[in-house]
């Protein structure tokens, strides 16, 4: 069941990393710190430019993937009669833009774990701002 999810949350990442622009100097899904340097044009709201609007594009269709992943694995998961345990809990009209938003000061706020995969800080960011009630 776990590798079934972790493995429906990569095929998420995956399918958003090959959307990305060829151009990108990295790849975000390499680190949090990749994510930071990529993704903090999302807190800019004026002077965009067409390669600061690209990236906010980019940083959105990564977290709306995992975030997709995540729920499509839980779903399957479902179907086939197991009972697994959501990793994170957002209401589901919660914005994109808020997502990306979470992940990045959790980045900010844990600077030690920056060098680590970008969906293992996204799922900590998520766990952390919208645990699950039990």
């Amino acid at each position: 069941m776990k590798h079934l999810l972790f493995s429906a949350l990569i095929f998420g990442v995956v399918i958003c990393v090959f959307s990305s622009p060829l151009m990108a100097e990295e790849v975000l899904e390499e680190s949090g710190n990749a994510f930071l340097r990529q993704c903090s044009v999302v807190e800019k709201d004026h002077d965009l430019t067409s390669a600061d609007k690209a990236n906010q594009m980019v940083c959105a269709a990564y977290v709306s993937g995992f975030v997709e992943g995540a729920t499509a694995a839980i779903t399957f998961s479902r179907s086939k009669g197991e009972s697994p345990s959501s990793l994170y809990c957002t209401d589901s009209d919660t914005e994109t833009g808020r997502l990306v938003k979470v992940v990045l000061k959790y980045i900010r706020s844990h600077p030690e774990t920056a060098d680590l995969r970008t969906f293992v800080l996204v799922t900590r960011a998520f766990q952390g701002a919208y645990p699950c009630r039990a």
